[in-house]
């Protein structure tokens, strides 16, 4: 199997992967197709705080923690109606943002 072909199936699989939306059970690609207006990307913290998790920890650990609050990842939404936001994975939101989606 070419990397070509791999990324093909991984793309297929995270378009046909169910969830329970406000609207029902769709998948991802059908949520997309009939929502989703724009696309975007946020810089988020690559963990959510906690303040009692933080609290209960010692000075060193506090600081390690802070690393981790301060590290930003990129996270790929689509925008629907409203400014709410669906979540994608990397791979199915660059698929809407080239030409893969008009193919």
């Amino acid at each position: 199997m070419s990397l070509l072909a791999a990324n093909q199936a991984r793309l297929e699989k995270a378009l046909n992967k169910q969830y329970r939306y406000t609207e029902g059970i769709m998948t991802v690609k059908e949520q997309v197709d009939r929502y989703a207006l724009g696309f975007t990307t946020m810089e988020e913290s690559s963990v959510e705080f906690n303040r009692r998790k933080y609290n209960n920890m010692l000075a060193d650990e506090q600081a390690e923690y802070q690393k981790k609050l301060d590290k930003k990842v990129t996270k790929y939404y689509a925008t629907k109606r409203g400014e709410f936001l669906i979540s994608l994975p990397k791979i199915v939101y660059e698929f809407y943002t080239t030409k893969g989606a008009q193919a």
